[in-house]
């Protein structure tokens, strides 16, 4: 009786692990795919103007950091 409870409480606790991380993994994946897809679209000038400067920022940031 008490290896059958034992039993049945770790298979819950895989079960609902495996769900827990399953969830996560779809939002991740979702979120990474809805960003991605914003950046790609071409209709969006201001985010693509945007990006361009923040990469141009970090860009003059490592040189004047490394002037090699």
């Amino acid at each position: 009786m008490f290896f059958v409870i034992t039993i049945r409480k770790k298979v819950l606790i895989f079960l609902t692990v495996f769900i827990i991380i399953s969830l996560l993994t779809v939002t991740g994946l979702g979120i990474y795919r809805a960003a991605s897809l914003d950046v790609i679209n071409p209709n969006n000038p201001e985010l693509t103007a945007y990006i361009e400067d923040v990469i141009k920022k970090r860009y003059e940031a490592i040189l004047e950091n490394n002037p090699e």
